[in-house]
């Protein structure tokens, strides 16, 4: 070995060294996989060890599944939330496209829409006000307050509340006519209620149970912008708006043109239960020279529905 030269020693040495260290890491490998580390149970809160389900879920015994369909509502929920106050336009219409195919269940969010339905992008407003259909019943009371806070605010309907908002308690339907019913007792509140019944009698909502509330409208002192939106809401109520004649006769001499033709309209859709109309509207009939074409075909119309008959031939 003393023949050897010292470099070649030292390289052996190392060599050697560097085996054993080898060595002793595969031994120890081997070990731990024939001996693996013995279980230590998790403890409930009464010292007894826990079965199947997690420590400290939300309800006592709760399935791992429900635990993490729990976690799940609450992490999509603070999503959708941070989504809607983000103020960008991507994720804000992406939050409510997901609100509005959950539907119903969605509820938590209505405030947050009934902000965007203010917004002053198209397709912000009318992505909430889809939102807010989904979501249905439970959104009419929250939206109906905002209105009023705003109505109460400004000192005046607030626009924004005349666009949106009337065509989604339209879509609503039915379930919604009460709450806006109760609107036309309110000043501030006035105005829009007849709005909304409006869209709700075009859109085929039967909205008789407000009748009474719609009536009071009809004043022939009443400004012609909700005049002639409680005569059309009158109007769509056909022949289930019969109380209504006696308040509809005296518009048939009012000083606007446009209220007058509206109360004629009114008066042909009620058809028969209108016959106490029928002197006027043959007075003002025979007095209509042929050149005021619209008006004088609204007559024949509503003179032929009160009387049961066809209409004429234009």
């Amino acid at each position: 070995m003393s023949d050897v030269p010292r470099s070649v020693r030292l390289a052996l040495v190392a060599i050697l060294g560097v085996a054993l260290t080898a060595w002793a890491f595969w031994s120890e490998v081997r070990g731990s996989r024939q001996d693996p580390a013995p279980h230590i149970p998790v403890t409930a809160h009464d010292g007894q060890e826990a079965g199947p389900h997690l420590r400290g879920s939300p309800s006592e015994g709760a399935p791992l599944a429900e635990v993490i369909a729990d976690d799940d509502a609450d992490a999509r929920q603070q999503r959708l939330e941070r989504s809607l106050a983000s103020g960008t336009r991507t994720r804000v219409l992406e939050a409510l496209g997901e609100i509005t195919r959950a539907g119903p269940d969605n509820a938590a969010f209505v405030g947050d829409v009934i902000a965007l339905l203010k917004s002053e992008d198209p397709k912000i407003t009318e992505a909430a006000a889809n939102a807010l259909v989904a979501i249905g019943t439970s959104a009419v009371e929250p939206l109906i307050e905002a209105i009023n806070a705003d109505a109460k605010r400004l000192g005046r309907t607030p626009p924004w509340s005349l666009s949106w908002a009337p065509l989604v308690m339209a879509r609503i339907g039915a379930p919604a006519v009460e709450a806006v019913a109760g609107c036309l007792n309110h000043p501030t509140g006035y105005f829009w209620g007849l709005v909304t019944f409006s869209r709700m009698s075009k859109a085929g909502v039967d909205t008789t149970g407000a009748a009474s509330q719609i009536l009071e409208g009809l004043a022939p002192e009443s400004e012609q912008g909700p005049l002639t939106f409680t005569i059309d809401a009158v109007e769509h109520l056909g022949t289930r708006a019969v109380d209504a004649v006696p308040r509809l006769i005296p518009l048939l001499e009012d000083s606007r043109p446009q209220v007058r033709l509206q109360a004629i309209a009114a008066l042909g859709k009620i058809g028969p239960g209108a016959s106490a109309a029928l002197y006027d509207l043959e007075r003002l009939q025979s007095g209509t020279p042929e050149s005021s074409g619209t008006v004088k075909k609204a007559l024949d119309t509503a003179i032929s529905r009160i009387r049961g008959e066809e209409e004429r031939p234009r």
